[in-house]
């Protein structure tokens, strides 16, 4: 079955090209010139993943994302945010509010269908190794249930939060650079920001609460965590 992806953006141009490029990449596609449809559609497409300008001129994409994000229906859809903001800060703010990536305007329609393939892989070329339980301290990962406990509380983890951390806990102890973890939770290899690693630290950061000092940082390296 064809993977179905939901298109925000107000340049109809821009749509128009994305709708026949992703339609010929075979995917179902819809597209829509603004966002004040979005959670509607997104309930009654259910789409696989959504592509969403962030400067809509009907509503701020960043609230869209949100809404997306905190909506228990919505909420594990991936989305990729369209960015004319270059700034870092803009970005952050972006990852920070739970889109798993972002990519600057212009861009390279090419560049957007790898970014696209990538998120949508990641359920399969991740999917749980069976009888795998990994623990440090406190924490516990059980790869059959795909569940995370911290002193025997249930962990609420996004699938990026939850690949990240099981990367950590597969080398405890030893460093995992930016780029490989880029590589090996995202599947991303040179063409993104690793950026993208530090703001989904922090996030995961926040969820171990007191336990997260156990995860560091190795300045301009990447990060390790630690018995």
């Amino acid at each position: 079955m064809a993977k179905k992806i939901l298109v925000v953006d107000d340049d109809r141009e821009l749509l128009k090209m994305l709708k026949i490029m992703l339609a010929k990449s075979s995917y179902e596609v819809k597209a829509l010139p603004s966002g004040h449809k979005l959670i509607e559609k997104t309930l009654e497409f259910r789409p696989d993943l959504v592509v969403l300008d962030l400067m809509l001129p009907d509503v701020d994409g960043l609230d869209l994302c949100k809404q997306l994000k905190t909506d228990a229906a919505t909420k594990e859809i991936p989305v990729i945010m369209l960015t004319a903001k270059s700034t870092e800060l803009d970005k952050v703010v972006g990852l920070e509010m739970g889109a798993e990536d972002y990519i600057t305007k212009p861009f390279g329609v090419n560049e957007l269908l790898a970014r696209i393939k990538k998120v949508l892989q990641r359920p399969v070329t991740t999917a749980p190794d069976k009888g795998t339980l990994l623990k440090s301290g406190g924490i516990k990962l059980d790869d059959e249930r795909h569940e995370v406990t911290l002193n025997d509380e249930l962990l609420k983890l996004t699938p990026i939060e939850y690949h990240l951390l099981k990367s950590l806990l597969e080398r405890v102890g030893k460093v995992l650079p930016r780029d490989e973890l880029l590589e090996k939770v995202w599947g991303y290899d040179n063409m993104a920001n690793t950026r993208t690693v530090d703001v989904h630290v922090r996030r995961l950061r926040q969820k171990l609460g007191a336990a997260a000092k156990c995860l560091t940082t190795v300045g301009g390296v990447g990060y390790k965590l630690v018995e």
